[in-house]
């Protein structure tokens, strides 16, 4: 059963248009009609796409098709113009630009996208927004994860970081790696910050183009939830899969039936399972390889990861700014194991985090054979934290 019966959608209730740089393509679709303030008419699935000439094919169809994989939602290609239904019609315009939600019964409604969103990331963040998706910093929440710095802001962008207060998260928490999350410079008028975490162990986490594990969550929480009628018991923050109903979906650190078990390392890795029963301790790993590291310690400490001298891995050429989400090195110091953790590449000596609780996992990625990461492990007293010692 698909969920076509679904309310319009409340992560977002009412908002202009999302445009990605364009105001030929905001105005060419402000034509067909004004935004509402509620969004009024709910998807029904299969979603029905055209594919207009000049548009990069495979990038619409690997991004749609990757909401098929992690979502229940489901997508049907058509081969000729959609007429008087419903669905959505890939325009070559001058910017990556969707309304927010679906604004016509019986009509399709256009996405645009311009040679720069020819990926299958900017498409599905694109169709995110056409799904009722906000960017992550609108959230109500954002106040206590980001701060902005809208003097750098080009002002045609100031909505994309202003506070929605008609959005509901559904309990999904903030996510700084969201494919929904803008980069710290991004729309910015003079190529500085525009929008900076108050950890700032998530600097170059934000600015992901692939959808992470709590952007299908949100999705699947409110597109998929009648899917599967029993809900299993899934540990370590995973939920049950609406794509197989017997199966828990599982963060990046987890796996099993009811994501109970934990990932396994490439051989040559470290122990992956280490308690930290000391003040201090530390281990190098190097080369091409994936590991998995599960730190842990007692209730009444924290625990603080530094990145110690002589560590080099993946640098972005894209850009300095962010390091790809399964390349380098992840930091997973907060409570939630499903979201995003700190991320760092390149040379990043001095780097540390502080765990919100009593454990941190770490993934390690080499991706050449001349990778090297020196990590220290720091155990800290809450009552030093508390009293602002360290």
């Amino acid at each position: 059963m698909y969920a076509s019966d679904a309310p319009s959608l409340n992560l977002v209730q009412a908002e202009s248009l999302i445009h990605e740089g364009s105001d030929f393509v905001m105005q060419s679709l402000r034509m067909k009609r004004a935004m509402s303030t509620e969004l009024k008419f709910p998807w029904k699935f299969p979603i029905k796409f055209y594919i207009a000439d000049d548009i990069n094919t495979t990038a619409v169809r690997v991004g749609l098709k990757r909401f098929e994989k992690y979502t229940c939602l489901r997508f049907k290609e058509e081969c000729f113009e959609l007429g008087r239904h419903q669905g959505i019609r890939f325009f070559r315009g001058k910017g990556c630009a969707s309304s927010l939600g679906k604004v016509f019964e019986n009509e399709p409604q256009g996405l645009s996208l311009a040679y720069t969103c020819d990926t299958p990331g900017t498409v599905q963040q694109t169709m995110g927004h056409a799904l009722g998706m906000l960017r992550e910093q609108r959230r109500t929440d954002k106040n206590e994860y980001v701060q902005n710095r809208l003097w750098n802001v080009n002002v045609t962008y100031l909505g994309k970081f202003m506070k929605k207060n008609a959005s509901n998260t559904y309990g999904v928490p903030y996510d700084f790696g969201s494919g929904m999350h803008s980069a710290r410079d991004g729309y910015s008028v003079n190529g500085k910050d525009t929008i900076l975490p108050l950890d700032k162990s998530f600097i170059r986490t934000m600015g992901q183009i692939e959808f992470s594990f709590n952007d299908y969550k949100l999705l699947n929480i409110y597109y998929c939830d009648t899917k599967c009628p029993v809900k299993l018991p899934c540990k370590n923050f995973g939920y049950t899969d609406p794509n197989r109903c017997e199966q828990c979906r599982c963060p990046t650190f987890y796996g099993g039936k009811y994501c109970e078990k934990r990932r396994v390392s490439d051989k040559g890795c470290p122990r992956a399972e280490f308690l930290l029963d000391k003040r201090e301790a530390s281990f190098t790993i190097e080369g091409k390889k994936t590991c998995f590291f599960y730190i842990s310690t007692g209730e009444q400490y924290r625990i603080k990861v530094s990145v110690g001298s002589g560590s080099r891995m993946y640098e972005n050429k894209e850009s300095k700014n962010w390091c790809p989400v399964g390349k380098a090195l992840e930091i997973r110091h907060i409570q939630d194991k499903g979201s995003t953790g700190a991320m760092f590449c390149g040379n990043f000596k001095g780097f540390a985090t502080l765990s919100q609780l009593n454990y941190t996992n770490i993934k390690y990625v080499g991706t050449s054979d001349e990778d090297r990461l020196h990590l220290i492990l720091l155990r800290e007293p809450v009552s030093n934290l508390e009293s602002g010692h360290n």
